[in-house]
C-alpha cells in the first residue's frame, strides 16, 4: 500500500507508539476509504461532533435510538450528515431535563430545571410519518408492562403471558418525603434511605435460603 495513500496512512499511524494525528484529523484525510472500513458507526450525538469533520461523506441511513431522551440541538449534527434520519423513542417516557446541570449559584431554578424539547418531539410535531412497535417481548413477568400498557398505550402492545401468575412482579413502596435536594448533593436522601433498608431486608430474608437459592438484587438510580 503506498504510504501517501489513504490506507497508507492508517496503517503508518497505527504503527506508531502515539499516533500523531487525532481520530478527527485522521477521518478528515480517509474521505474514500474511512464508509469502507466503517460502513456502520454506532455514536452518540457528541461522539459526532467531536470525531467526524463537517464535510465528511453523508450517511446513507442516521437513526436514533432513545429519541425521546436526545434534545434537538444535540440532533441537529447527526441529522446533517445522512440522507436519510429514522428517529425511533417512545413519547410516553421522560422527556430531557437539565435538572442536574443547572449552576449551584442560579437563582431562576423553576426555569431552568423545566423539562427540553426532545428531537422526538419535534419530529412529531412537524407530521413526520410515524409507524407504531407494539411487540413487548423483554418482560419476563407479563405484569412489569401491564400497568402501562394500560393506563399509557390503551392496551395496544401486544405482550406474552408469563407462566408464573401467583406474585405480582411490581409492588408500589410509597415515601412520602422523599424529594430531591436543591443543595449541593441533590440527592433524594429519603427514598435512598428506604431503599437501602428494603435491600437490607431482603437480603437477609435470603441468608435462610441456600447459597445456590439465593436471588440476586440490582438497584437502578
Amino acid at each position: 500500500v503506498p504510504r501517501n495513500s489513504e490506507l497508507g496512512l492508517l496503517r503508518y499511524q497505527m504503527e506508531l507508539q502515539r499516533p500523531s494525528q487525532s481520530i478527527r484529523d485522521m477521518i478528515s484525510k480517509m474521505p474514500q476509504s474511512f464508509s469502507k472500513l466503517a460502513p456502520c458507526m454506532l455514536m452518540s450525538p457528541l461522539s459526532i461532533a467531536q470525531y467526524l469533520p463537517p464535510n465528511q461523506a453523508l450517511f446513507d441511513v442516521v437513526i436514533f435510538d432513545e429519541a425521546s431522551q436526545i434534545t434537538t440541538w444535540d440532533a441537529v449534527g447527526a441529522i446533517a450528515r445522512g440522507r436519510q434520519t429514522i428517529i425511533v423513542g417512545d413519547p410516553k417516557q421522560l422527556p430531557p431535563t437539565n435538572f442536574f446541570g443547572r449552576n449551584e449559584e442560579e437563582e431562576d431554578v423553576a426555569d431552568h430545571e423545566k423539562d427540553l424539547e426532545s428531537i422526538l418531539d419535534e419530529a412529531k410535531a412537524a407530521g413526520i410519518p410515524t409507524r407504531d412497535l407494539r411487540w413487548h417481548y423483554r418482560s419476563r413477568s407479563e405484569s412489569l408492562i401491564a400497568f402501562s400498557n394500560h393506563h399509557y398505550y390503551q392496551n395496544r402492545l401486544v405482550t406474552f403471558p408469563s407462566p408464573v401468575v401467583e406474585d405480582r412482579a411490581v409492588h408500589l413502596r410509597k415515601v412520602p418525603a422523599g424529594v430531591y435536594d436543591r443543595g449541593r448533593s441533590r440527592t433524594n436522601r429519603p427514598e435512598a434511605d428506604a431503599v437501602a433498608r428494603e435491600a437490607v431486608s431482603r437480603m437477609k430474608a435470603w441468608l435462610k435460603l441456600p447459597e445456590t437459592d439465593r436471588p440476586t438484587l440490582g438497584v437502578i438510580t
